[in-house]
């Protein structure tokens, strides 16, 4: 938890490296609704967050029967699971598996 809380805390300054960064940052705060005082208390606010407020809005606004996974890879190699064998890709979704062909980067054929 704490290296995906990092993830956001970190970068936070970079928000405010130029005057055109914060040109825009304000302007999506004006276009959603946001108060700019949102990001005096951003990095608090993220440090609060605990392992049941993750796992109370992931039930609130997750649909596990609508997720859909994008897989890129070689399958041969995806397909058996991590090298620990805690997981193979037959255990998601049942194992129901749609191969998309890859298409021709100019033609998209």
């Amino acid at each position: 938890m704490t290296t995906s809380k990092n993830s956001f805390i970190e970068p936070f300054p970079r928000n405010f490296e130029s005057p055109a960064a914060v040109a825009r940052l304000f302007a999506d705060d004006d276009y959603i609704g946001r108060p700019h005082t949102y990001w005096e208390t951003y990095r608090d606010n993220i440090r609060k967050i605990g392992p049941a407020d993750v796992q109370r809005v992931a039930k609130t606004y997750l649909q596990p029967d609508k997720m859909v996974f994008l897989v890129v890879g070689k399958w041969s190699e995806i397909e058996p699971g991590d090298a620990n064998k805690k997981a193979s890709m037959k255990e998601f979704f049942g194992g129901k598996v749609t191969h998309l062909p890859l298409r021709d980067p100019l033609t998209l054929k």
